[in-house]
């Protein structure tokens, strides 16, 4: 069986539900005024309203030392996705089932949250007068020009239930791209250290996996009244009979990340600096060392600051890859036919069974204590037992 589709959505901006346009509450000055052409600005306790007035409230203190938000409503477009799929489905044998296909989409007009929007270029001096415009101070602003993609092979094989066993085993190996997290996601290391130039920001998205392999098992054991062992009434019978297990199989490829520069060499205000990159980065993915440090450096950019020429680091966003996950999930079932009317249902069940540790990300941040060292993880080995009554 072949399957094919592709089709455009629509979605609303993740601003459409902020407070900018006319839900303001009574208490909070609008930042839309109406007038009709050539009139003058509407009054504002009595005065012409100025721009001070219009964004802080009196401007009390100056906007240039304000943080402030803008939100272009005539520009602002709706996020548009474009989505695509290819995939053939083949009946192995009574039993199984096999389903290759290709997923594709591409995402344009996306959320951007330019959190320290007004950025000056690299120079040397106070950054307020080299502004864009110096009139403000750091100005939080959202557009709509953010860009994703994704394409990805997709693998399933399925194994219904036969002879007591069951089994789904997927695959898939796919690539991400993107220029920013959008609003919710977005943390320090994934803003572009140019806010100028989102562009440089386009990269591996930072919710990437290239690889991912899911192997879900149940097998009903074969044994006790009605199975093909001990198929009769006794002992050995009710206590072997009626078990089941199941579990679940996670191998994926980590997460990407970003190594950063512990200052602003440019003298931007960067929030997100990164240093210079001077080889791969990979390295002997160990606890103490998971990349190689020495492929990152500041030294060039102090140098550049110092001679009065700064400029930002050449390393880009999310170029190396955390610690794979390896996980095994397992559950031991067992089910006892108390009467017609009660059932009781025994678990036990063990997550992590490996007690193979979730490495959280390394640290990125050059010269800081345990700089590219792993610092986190997730939950060790859980087990746990659980009974329940049916009626």
């Amino acid at each position: 069986m072949l399957r094919a589709g592709a089709g455009i959505f629509y979605d609303l901006g993740n601003m459409n539900m902020w407070q900018y346009v006319d839900d303001n509450p009574v208490f909070s000055p609008t930042g839309i005024f109406n007038a009709a052409f050539g009139a003058p600005p509407p009054l504002t306790n009595g005065a012409p309203t100025t721009i001070e007035e219009a964004f802080a409230g009196a401007g009390i203190p100056p906007l240039s030392q304000q943080y402030a938000s803008l939100y272009p409503v005539t520009n602002f477009q709706p996020p548009r996705v474009l989505e695509w799929s290819f995939g053939a489905q083949s009946q192995l044998s009574r039993d199984m089932a096999l389903e290759v296909d290709y997923v594709g989409n591409q995402a344009h007009h996306l959320d951007i949250y330019h959190a320290f929007g007004n950025q000056p270029e690299p120079g040397t001096g106070a950054l307020q007068p080299r502004r864009p415009y110096p009139d403000f101070n750091i100005l939080a602003i959202f557009t709509s020009d953010g860009d994703s993609n994704y394409n990805a092979l997709q693998v399933k094989f399925t194994r219904r239930f036969s002879g007591g066993l069951a089994f789904l085993t997927s695959y898939t190996w796919s690539k991400a791209r993107d220029d920013s997290e959008g609003i919710e996601n977005q943390a320090g290391s994934q803003y572009a250290q140019d806010d100028n130039n989102i562009r440089a920001n386009w990269a591996i998205a930072a919710g990437n996996i290239p690889q991912r392999f899911v192997f879900s098992p149940i097998w009903e054991v074969p044994v006790g009244k009605g199975k093909r062992f001990l198929d009769q009434s006794g002992m050995a019978s009710r206590i072997l009979g009626g078990w089941e297990f199941s579990g679940i199989l996670t191998l994926q490829s980590g997460f990407p990340f970003t190594v950063l520069a512990p200052q602003d060499f440019s003298n931007t205000g960067s929030t997100s600096p990164r240093p210079d990159r001077t080889c791969g980065g990979n390295g002997p993915q160990t606890v103490a060392e998971w990349f190689n440090v020495n492929c990152f450096t500041t030294t060039f950019l102090g140098a550049a600051l110092a001679a009065g020429q700064p400029r930002f680091g050449n390393s880009g966003r999310n170029i190396l890859v955390g610690p794979p996950l390896r996980n095994l999930d397992l559950a031991l079932i067992r089910n006892f036919a108390l009467s017609e009317r009660f059932k009781l249902e025994f678990r036990a069940e063990v997550f992590n069974l490996s007690n193979t540790p979730p490495f959280g990300l390394p640290n990125s941040t050059v010269g800081t204590t345990g700089f590219g060292a792993l610092t986190s993880a997730g939950e060790a080995r859980d087990l746990q037992f659980a009974l329940k009554l049916a009626f």
